[in-house]
């Protein structure tokens, strides 16, 4: 159980979801403390918070998708102005045309009359002040395995784990038996979620995205944002190469 760095009392452990930070207090004793399962109380009352922090996420992707829509929508008709102005003025049609070519493959000169390449996603938000970020649900289990375990399992322990992964999402509080997961950058190395925190697709779609099936365009382009560091997830670490599971994959 937690407790007091100075006069090593038994402390209870509680989140504020108002203000978004723990609240520490004397444990009323000792026997309650030990019997206090503080980790699953402080996840159960930041969960509130999380599903908040997902919907803003959504809020600003539709923003900066609204935003990026209505700038590509201009930036072609004022290219297409100062390619008739180039017409007009000097009859040169091959210059106009090389103009809007060059609109079209992002290397003209003139970058306000090309259409902008899509912004990035804003990252979503933990509860701990981090980010999530997407991952393989392969490059999740090793992760959990190295923080966790006392002894490196065997070939076929590791294989069971893949197969059946020992992942709970904290929002829903269900298994998660997908491909991939969005986890906190942190993982263990914060109090508010000391055995790391994730969350599955269908609760980042729903509480995002207001989408029940967990498929949204909006999410997609999200995911699509994440493709490049989830290879760079699934790329086997020094550890793995070192205990022999870079042949997993």
């Amino acid at each position: 159980c937690p407790r007091c760095p100075s006069c090593r009392r038994p402390m209870q452990v509680d989140f504020d979801a108002s203000e978004g930070c723990l609240r520490f207090s004397c444990a009323a004793s000792p026997r309650e403390a030990q019997q206090d399962d503080w980790r699953r109380r402080v996840c159960s009352q930041a969960r509130p918070l999380q599903i908040r922090l997902l919907r803003q996420h959504g809020e600003e992707c539709a923003a900066v998708s609204a935003a990026w829509a209505s700038d590509a929508a201009v930036e072609p008709s004022s290219g297409s102005a100062s390619s008739s102005t180039a017409e007009a003025h000097g009859g040169d049609r091959e210059a106009a045309a090389a103009d809007r070519g060059a609109c079209a493959t992002g290397v003209s000169g003139n970058d306000a009359s090309c259409a902008a390449a899509p912004p990035p996603r804003p990252p979503p938000k933990c509860i701990c002040g981090s980010h999530l970020t997407r991952r393989s649900m392969h490059s999740r289990v090793l992760t959990f395995v190295c923080e966790g375990a006392p002894v490196l399992p065997s070939r076929s322990q590791l294989k069971v784990l893949i197969d059946n992964p020992p992942i709970v999402c904290d929002v829903c509080a269900q298994p998660v038996r997908t491909q991939n997961v969005w986890t906190c950058e942190n993982g263990r190395r914060t109090v508010l979620h000391a055995a790391a925190y994730d969350v599955c697709e269908s609760c980042f779609a729903e509480h995002a995205f207001g989408d029940m099936g967990g498929d949204n365009e909006d999410m997609t382009s999200q995911r699509s944002d994440e493709e490049e560091d989830d290879d760079d997830d699934d790329r086997p670490s020094s550890n793995e190469s070192e205990w022999g599971w870079g042949a997993w994959g």
